[in-house]
């Protein structure tokens, strides 16, 4: 139910082979690129935390904003958070951070490794402290905490070799093996209705990693918070059995 097309290579060619059975799109509204808390630009009054880029909308406006993203191993510059070494994305982070002319503002720092971008992040959103960085959705943090992409220019095929633009979005798919499609057709229209957002896949990510949460459990939550999108996916009959469920369920 969650196939990234893009990061598979054979991909298509499978498609066209007939391989396997296309069934649609899961959601097509994922993002990545550089993301600040949403507090650095509208303040968060319950905390008592104060916007300090007000104006900051996009990746090219960061120029004004070195003195917020202080580099805490260098004060004199400000600091970038970058992907994790060793995924392509980092080496188009590094020519967006040098086309932008951002180097001689920023340090672009290599986070080490996954476990510890998420960590940098999410220490950032807890403190309410300025951060910058490379960042993708859906994950855990993006719906745990509030945090906001700066956009650039919309994705052309050009400009993405410049690296000035916009990282273009994916449509996840909902894809199942040839016998599969002709085991179960009840399930498999089921499947075909079957559609979510990157917001929903990652509130329930985060659902599940706060609450220790297994899958059922997860499940439960999910259906129950997304009822009516989720009965929406079922013939009638299928969905008022599936509501009578809900009603029981602690």
């Amino acid at each position: 139910t969650e196939l990234w097309q893009e990061n598979i290579a054979s991909y298509q060619t499978d498609l066209k082979d007939g391989k396997f059975v296309e069934l649609g799109i899961n959601f097509s509204d994922n993002a990545q690129g550089f993301y600040v808390p949403r507090f650095v630009i509208e303040g968060d009054k319950e905390r008592g935390i104060e916007a300090v880029a007000p104006d900051l909308k996009t990746v090219a406006d960061l120029d004004k904003y070195a003195d917020v993203f202080v580099d805490p191993e260098n004060a004199g510059k400000g600091r970038i958070m970058g992907a994790i070494p060793g995924w392509e994305v980092d080496n188009y982070c590094q020519k967006v951070v040098e086309n932008y002319g951002l180097l001689g503002k920023y340090n672009y720092a290599s986070p080490g490794s996954e476990p510890a971008l998420a960590a940098s992040i999410k220490s950032a959103c807890e403190k309410g402290e300025p951060w910058v960085g490379y960042y993708w959705e859906p994950t855990y943090i993006s719906g745990k905490y509030d945090i906001v992409r700066l956009t650039d220019v919309p994705y052309s095929p050009e400009l993405w070799e410049q690296g000035k633009c916009d990282f273009p979005s994916n449509n996840v798919t909902v894809g199942v093996s040839n016998a599969f499609a002709q085991k179960d057709p009840e399930l498999i229209e089921m499947l075909k209705n079957y559609s979510t957002s990157s917001d929903m896949t990652a509130k329930a990510i985060a659902y599940m990693t706060d609450n220790k949460a297994d899958f059922t459990a997860t499940a439960k939550w999910f259906i129950t918070k997304y009822k009516d999108q989720v009965l929406s996916w079922l013939p009638e009959d299928k969905a008022k059995t599936l509501n009578d469920a809900i009603a029981d369920w602690d």
